[in-house]
């Protein structure tokens, strides 16, 4: 049973036994746009459940941002795909 969500940003070698993780590089994204994407990347992925899904929906972005560097760059498996399908999906909303 999985009761609370916590966001934790610490070196990528430490986070390697979490289930769900981003790498942190230098940037220019902001710290909530960073962490907005980050658990947007996290609730698309196909072996997330229902219930991971809505407790890391309800982590406030207070929270979030706390946590994040500012400056920064999240790279992850499958994120550049994600980013692409959400600029067709744009482009095609707009016709």
């Amino acid at each position: 049973v999985i009761e609370a969500c916590l966001p934790v940003c610490a070196p990528y070698n430490v986070l390697q036994g979490y289930k769900y993780k981003a790498k942190v590089t230098p940037g220019s994204q902001k710290k909530g746009k960073a962490a907005r994407q980050a658990v947007h990347a996290f609730t698309c992925l196909r072996e997330t459940s229902e219930v991971e899904k809505n407790i890391m929906q309800t982590i406030a972005d207070n929270d979030l941002i706390n946590v994040m560097i500012a400056n920064v760059k999240i790279s992850m498996p499958g994120l550049e795909k994600m980013k692409v399908a959400a600029k067709k999906a744009n482009k095609q909303s707009k016709k």
